[in-house]
């Protein structure tokens, strides 16, 4: 079984009024609890935003950076698995999650990196995207419109081989 403790993007701003200090007592005081009632448990340490975190990135986020070392730090050696949330272009998927194993590694904290939440590509994330986007959800309504149509047909004509054999 695997608990994942307080999921929640807090190296972005949805979770800002968490301080890390604070994430880390909880996290500490939870993960220990969990151990003890079920020793083969797996730990999460979840929800880090797994968005590009170079510096030339626009979703760059320095302070996040900081408080997610803070949280690795303080953590480490409490949890069997990092859950890192993927959104955006899948093709810099690998890169991210390379990036969130070395700022383990610097600590000597070795873990597994798993991703319970992603999607993409988003056209707020990767607006390169877009266009293949808006193609894509316009080629499904016309077909979907398309099969309502078929459907429709198929239900009169069926209605009127059934009012022709009384």
């Amino acid at each position: 079984t695997a608990y994942e403790i307080k999921e929640c993007d807090w190296s972005s701003d949805v979770c800002s009024s968490d301080l890390p200090e604070e994430f880390v007592t909880l996290f500490n005081a939870a993960s220990t609890t969990i151990k003890q009632e079920d020793p083969d448990a797996i730990v999460v340490l979840g929800g880090v935003q797994g968005y590009d975190n170079e510096p030339d990135s626009p979703h760059y986020n320095k302070r996040g950076i900081r408080e997610m070392d803070v949280i690795f730090a303080g953590t480490r050696g409490l949890f069997d698995v990092l859950d890192i949330h993927l959104y955006g272009d899948p093709n810099t998927f690998k890169r991210r999650i390379a990036w969130h194993e070395d700022r383990l590694k610097k600590i000597d904290c070795h873990v597994p990196v798993w991703s319970t939440e992603c999607g993409g590509p988003d056209h707020r994330l990767c607006g390169h995207f877009y266009p293949y986007i808006k193609r894509a959800g316009k080629r499904a309504w016309e077909a979907r419109k398309k099969e309502e149509q078929n459907s429709q047909t198929n239900k009169t004509k069926e209605h009127k081989a059934r009012q022709w054999r009384r």
